[in-house]
């Protein structure tokens, strides 16, 4: 446990963001110096993280070459720092190190690896940087001991979001997910190798219990889908034993999504509407389970943008599916801040939308066609004005609100075509 401070430091805190809205950074900086000192010798451990990452913000601000000098200040830090903030240095500096190299690319277009990189990282080749950046990270998560403190402990350095808390209980889970971020971002993956790892089991996707049974089998050890599944698998036992249903929920969706995205299966867009459903079926009154309809309902909704006509019946009514869904969601949980997104989703799959084209060169006597492409209309009036030249020069004099009212002052309408009576959604099309 971190000792328990009654020291408030937000009267400084306060002056040193004042100073920076003032954009005074220097003055800014001999602040956070002393504040650092302060927290030293108060053995604040939240304080003394605080302050080293400001410092590190205002060194890459103020200095020349000032992002490789944070990172050095970093790492100074990190020789003697102890737990719990070895940690929380050791996933910021990864971070830091990937940071440096994506905004550096240019840099290492020629640049090889040597065979042991010297102290001075900025010489050296990507895949070292990258190899570094990899190795915190990892170690990172390797203490069990971060799963013993609290989160709300280091509330001075997190960014207040929806259900920190509960999502987020303790240290462990933040460095874990900030790894599990880290290392599925296919830019992190080092050169690889003929023998490449797949995600080939559809236990990966199916439910917790079989995910955890799964033990993939590879030379690739050093393949970043290998390591976000093993950290996956991790936090999943985790929140399984703590039995915190949110988190688990949580990094469930983010677990089932990731295998989506990467796998190699067959019928895998099956596989992940029906682990989706699991979860919402498992989970009825969790208000969690709300992201879980949204994700269901957008996998819906894509697969039925995709129906042409003539084409897949699942397909057609897929749009129907992703709109009860997104329904369903928003009647169980309206409070829930998550259920915006089913809100925005159903908007948009009920917007109507009309559009008509019309070829530019016609055949003489014969007939105009126009190709309409409509979505949650069923019947459209259509004006058939004849064009003289006295009338075109009078448009061509107007702007359009009074185009508006020249042509809805002539008297020729048709009855209308009536489309499809249709419940699908779906956006059509029509030649007439």
């Amino acid at each position: 446990m971190i000792p328990v401070m009654n020291d408030d430091y937000s009267a400084e805190w306060k002056k040193i963001d004042s100073l920076v809205q003032q954009g005074l950074p220097e003055s800014a900086m001999k602040e956070v110096e002393s504040l650092y000192q302060r927290a030293k010798n108060d053995n604040n451990p939240p304080q003394i993280v605080k302050t080293v990452l400001y410092l590190g913000r205002f060194t890459g601000e103020l200095q020349e070459e000032g992002q490789s000098k944070a990172i050095q200040l970093m790492e100074e830090e990190l020789k003697t720092s102890s737990f719990p903030m070895r940690p929380i240095f050791q996933s910021y500096l990864g971070q830091a190190y990937n940071n440096y190299l994506n905004q550096n690319r240019w840099r290492f277009r020629d640049r090889t690896s040597t065979a042991e990189p010297t102290g001075d990282f900025t010489a050296w080749s990507p895949n070292q940087i990258l190899q570094k950046s990899r190795m915190l990270m990892l170690a990172s998560v390797e203490n069990d001991k971060t799963k013993l403190i609290k989160s709300k402990d280091f509330s001075a350095i997190l960014t207040e979001g929806k259900n920190t808390e509960a999502l987020r209980p303790t240290l462990y889970d933040i460095l874990a997910n900030h790894a599990i971020d880290f290392f599925s971002n296919e830019q992190n993956n080092l050169t690889e190798p003929a023998y490449k790892f797949y995600i080939t089991e559809p236990s990966a996707i199916g439910e917790n219990s079989d995910f955890l049974k799964y033990k993939p089998e590879t030379k690739d050890t050093s393949s970043a889908k290998l390591k976000t599944i093993q950290l996956l698998q991790e936090l999943t036992a985790h929140h399984l034993k703590l039995k915190n249903i949110p988190a688990l929920i949580d990094v469930t969706l983010k677990r089932i999504a990731f295998v989506n995205t990467n796998a190699v299966l067959e019928n895998k867009s099956a596989l992940y509407k029906a682990s989706l459903q699991k979860i919402i079926d498992k989970y009825p009154k969790q208000k969690m389970v709300v992201l879980a309809y949204h994700k269901l309902a957008e996998q819906y909704n894509s697969e039925g943008l995709r129906y042409q006509p003539g084409g897949s019946e699942e397909d057609r009514l897929a749009i129907i599916k992703a709109r009860e869904l997104c329904q369903k969601a928003i009647e169980l949980f309206p409070d829930a801040p998550e259920v915006s997104d089913c809100k925005n989703l159903l908007l948009s799959i009920e917007e109507k939308s009309l559009n008509q084209q019309v070829e530019l060169v016609n055949g003489a006597n014969q007939p105009i066609l126009t190709l309409i492409t409509y979505k949650n209309i069923d019947k459209v009036y259509f004006k058939a004005i004849p064009l003289t030249v006295g009338l075109r020069e009078l448009l061509n004099r107007k702007n359009r609100l009074e185009q508006i009212d020249i042509y809805n002052q002539q008297k020729r309408y048709n009855p209308g075509i009536r489309f499809y009576q249709i419940r699908e959604i779906t956006e059509h099309t029509r030649r007439s």
